[in-house]
């Protein structure tokens, strides 16, 4: 049956290659809201390798874009492209390159071949972002994926409830002590949902809903990142007062749908979401935990500070994870910046924090101008979002797939700018 279902996807994306994007928020729901053990029997078996849906999107994205970058340079497309564009392509180059070299010398290293691709396909998720850039046809596609998406964090936290009790939630709270009820990162899709009511303010009280989700996954990480949103979001709107009102108003919406949740379904989530939040900026066991591998963590990076772990050292860490606290803090150290560095050293480092403020920039643009300001806001929002998010956590290696189709989408808005204004100067 899994089987049917991957190749009636292989033929979809043949046919319709933004059909990723759709797959990918559909599956982030079902990582979301569905146990461990769903997950991972969500793949299909062969040759004695396993194809997790993931993957099969991976291999999709990447041969799409061998295909639409051979014709981009063929046929000369890209000179049309904004030069900003162009410049975070070809950074973008380098970035996918300084990977090449290092899954090479994993190969030399002897390191397995399906430990190689997996760990190259998790690093190179910026490959995402050439499958909006390069066949995007029309504006219309996107609003579509973006109704798409607001759905699905209006439909999310409609489910989260029912979570209260299951196995993998029990076993999160006697681990971490929260109460979480979502997995994955939720937090991500319902992100994109909510920025879509503030940036657009049509009914955005609706965003109670999605931002109760968030309060029910409980990261620390996700609130402070929201807050920050708020924030540009705000200093953008010409009405700051009837922007801070309406904000107000789904607040109010909010403790309600809380305190629904936790009186129909027996939860004790108000409690929790309040004792949550006042944790943001404390010092408890699981962030005293995350700061005491930073010295161990530095200490490893300064062995080999300008590439960091080979593919070698990964794969030895990953067969000691499971009995060693120095392998896995070293694998997770839950802060990007230092995973970052400990996995590609400065070089990699520089390269993706200049792709991402190139990016932050080229939505910024969009910002500026007359025709897609709110289109910018949206993406420059969402893309500092996931930056801010992601630096706190290891969403950059598991869903890096939504920063790098923002990122293509963004791309695609600039160029379509310059192209615009290009030919108006020619017609003038």
């Amino acid at each position: 049956m899994i089987a049917a279902v991957f190749i009636l996807i292989v033929l979809g994306i043949a046919v319709f290659p933004m059909l990723i994007p759709y797959l990918l928020s559909g599956y982030m729901v079902l990582d979301g809201i569905g146990n461990r053990q769903f997950i991972y029997n969500l793949k299909v078996s062969t040759g004695g390798a396993n194809v997790f849906l993931p993957d099969l999107l991976y291999a999709a994205a990447v041969l799409l874009a061998m295909i639409g970058i051979t014709k981009l340079f063929f046929i000369g497309k890209i000179k049309s492209y904004a030069p900003l564009s162009k410049l975070i392509i070809f950074t973008v180059f380098g970035y996918l390159l300084f990977f090449v070299a290092k899954i090479l010398m994993g190969y030399f290293d002897s390191v397995p071949l399906d430990s190689l691709v997996r760990r190259f396909a998790l690093d190179t998720q910026c490959i995402y972002l050439f499958v909006p850039l390069l066949y995007l046809k029309k504006e219309l596609t996107l609003k579509h994926i973006l109704y798409f998406i607001v759905f699905l964090s209006l439909v999310f936290p409609l489910a989260q409830p029912f979570l209260y009790g299951s196995a993998d939630q029990v076993y999160l709270e006697k681990g971490q002590g929260t109460l979480r009820l979502g997995f994955g990162n939720a937090n991500l899709l319902l992100m994109l949902g909510i920025l879509a009511f503030f940036v657009w303010e049509r009914r955005i009280w609706l965003s109670a809903l999605p931002l109760a989700g968030i309060a029910m996954l409980a990261q620390r990480s996700a609130f402070i990142s929201l807050t920050l949103c708020v924030f540009v979001i705000s200093l953008q709107k010409k009405k700051v007062t009837k922007f801070m009102s309406m904000l107000a108003v789904t607040g109010l919406l909010l403790v309600v749908a809380l305190f629904v949740i936790q009186s129909t379904m027996s939860i004790p989530i108000v409690d929790k979401v309040v004792e949550r939040f006042t944790q943001t900026f404390e010092k408890t066991g699981t962030t005293k935990a995350r700061l005491d591998v930073i010295p161990v963590a530095l200490e490893e990076f300064s062995k080999r500070p300008w590439v960091g772990f080979g593919y070698s050292d990964i794969y030895r860490l990953q067969k000691k994870q499971t009995t060693s606290a120095f392998a896995f803090n070293m694998l997770h150290p839950h802060n990007f910046i230092l995973s970052s560095l400990l996995r590609t050293g400065i070089i990699g480092t520089l390269l993706i924090f200049i792709i991402i403020a190139l990016v932050l920039l080229a939505a910024y643009r969009l910002t500026r101008d007359g025709g897609k300001k709110k289109q910018g806001l949206y993406l420059f929002s969402s893309m500092l979002f996931f930056t801010v998010f992601g630096i706190m956590n290891t969403s950059f290696i598991s869903a890096g797939y939504v920063f790098w189709i923002l990122v293509g989408i963004s791309l695609w808005y600039l160029n379509d700018v310059h192209y615009n204004k290009t030919l108006q100067r020619e017609t003038q």
